[in-house]
């Protein structure tokens, strides 16, 4: 009789069909960030995320099953939005819009599926899906398309100069700064200009660190988001790679951590090599503030953090027989959170930042003092990213410049001065996409 009732219960978990929706629901979930981080994160840092995702999918389940039809059906709705959150936001680049009408489509698939109870029909659609995916990202990982393309080398005068190009989060136009920040002198433009330095007061390729890095390499406009991380750690070969190693440079990137993705064995020098912490974890642990994936110290194989300073110190490299670009990115002064500020929020962001700029100052000092230390003849270029974002999601700006500079407004700062002057400004404001192309172009 037991043998019977428990054979009952099996089956009845087994074949639920609120159960059934949620887990291949919940597949859709986890699959898609997964696939899309295949070349970009390390395959350890994916796999653990896989077993600990599935782990706690299990337990959701179970959960479920303890409770009856009617109220498991609002509690697998809870645990969509709040999988959907977790696993998908956390690693997947959709915007606000995108992400809503996904997670709609989920509901309303999971809700629909419980009035026709028909999960076959569920289970092949998202295996259509899943197959869909699949052929998609095979096609994705073929190179980019670069048939005709006219940055191919001119002429065969190779480079007598090494370049340091170093990128600053939010460090904006002069001009900006001034009309919106503070009407005080610039204490970064003065200590620049006074280490010989030329400023340009320019525009960004975009509105995002990885969006302008992508065009910057690409040498064009709205690179598609797929390709950014792909194209830092050579899973493509970005035009501006192609262009350097004709050139005969050796390629340094480095940055703190794997947001730029990890080596794919393509670069001379790429920092973090092929581990680094699992950047799915540690984002789960800062929004929701507790201790999410303690075993990824067991991955983690980057020293504790250094100072900016410090950590470009300990990551440049000074070659005596090649010639050497280099790339790094700090993430200072740093653009306001991505939220909804209200108007006494951005009077403290401002004050906040206006107060960073000696720190700013001094940074880039001891980067500059250091590099001449160690190079008797470098081009240093320091560049924001794009603007602070103040503006992003509120209606404080009014007028779509204001709004354009707060996204795109940048400060460039090239050393030696005759080399910044050299440059087409003119050139700069339509395709800033083309700085660092003329900039290379300057040291042959």
């Amino acid at each position: 009789m037991n043998l019977k009732i428990n054979k009952k219960r099996k089956d009845s978990f087994f074949n639920n069909n609120i159960i059934q929706s949620f887990i291949l629901l919940n597949s859709l979930i986890l699959f898609y960030p997964l696939i899309n981080s295949i070349h970009i994160f390390p395959l350890t840092n994916l796999l653990f995320i896989s077993i600990y995702s599935i782990i706690f999918l299990f337990i959701q389940i179970f959960i479920l099953y303890l409770f009856s039809n009617k109220i498991k059906l609002y509690i697998g709705a809870i645990l969509l939005i709040f999988n959907f959150y977790i696993f998908y936001l956390s690693v997947s680049h959709v915007s606000s819009l995108q992400s809503k009408l996904i997670l709609f489509i989920l509901l309303f698939l999971f809700f629909i599926n419980q009035i026709f109870k028909k999960s076959h029909f569920l289970f092949i659609f998202i295996f259509f899906i899943f197959i869909f995916k699949v052929v998609d990202l095979f096609f994705l990982l073929n190179p980019i398309n670069q048939k005709n393309d006219s940055f191919s080398l001119q002429n065969r005068d190779y480079p007598t100069r090494n370049i340091y190009f170093i990128g600053l989060d939010a460090m904006i136009g002069n001009r900006f700064y001034f009309n919106h920040f503070s009407r005080d002198s610039n204490i970064v433009l003065n200590k620049m200009i006074h280490l010989g330095f030329f400023p340009l007061d320019t525009y960004s390729s975009g509105s995002e660190t990885l969006e302008t890095y992508a065009s910057l390499f690409q040498f064009e406009q709205n690179v598609s988001s797929f390709y950014w991380r792909r194209l830092f750690n050579g899973t493509y070969e970005p035009r501006i790679y192609k262009y350097l190693d004709q050139l005969g440079y050796k390629i340094n990137f480095f940055y703190k951590d794997d947001y730029f993705g990890v080596d794919n064995h393509k670069i001379f020098n790429f920092y973090p090599s092929e581990y680094s912490f699992i950047q799915f974890c540690n984002y789960v642990e800062k929004k929701w503030g507790c201790f999410f994936c303690s075993i990824k110290d067991y991955f983690n194989k980057i020293p504790v953090s250094f100072d900016d300073f410090t950590f470009f110190k300990k990551n440049v490299i000074f070659l005596r027989k090649s010639k050497i670009v280099t790339f790094h990115h700090i993430w200072f002064p740093g653009h306001a959170p991505n939220n909804n500020l209200d108007f006494r929020q951005i009077i403290t962001y401002k004050k906040k930042y206006v107060l960073k700029q000696k720190e700013l100052s001094n940074l880039m000092s001891e980067i500059t003092s250091h590099i001449l230390l160690n190079d008797k003849n470098p081009i240093i270029v320091f560049f924001g990213d794009h603007g602070t974002l103040l503006y992003k999601s509120n209606n404080y700006a009014r007028d779509s410049q204001t709004k354009f500079l707060d996204s795109h407004s940048i400060q460039v700062y090239v050393y030696p001065s005759e080399i910044g002057k050299q440059l087409d400004f003119n050139i700069l404001k339509k395709s800033p996409f083309l700085l660092f192309k003329n900039i290379i172009d300057k040291a042959r």
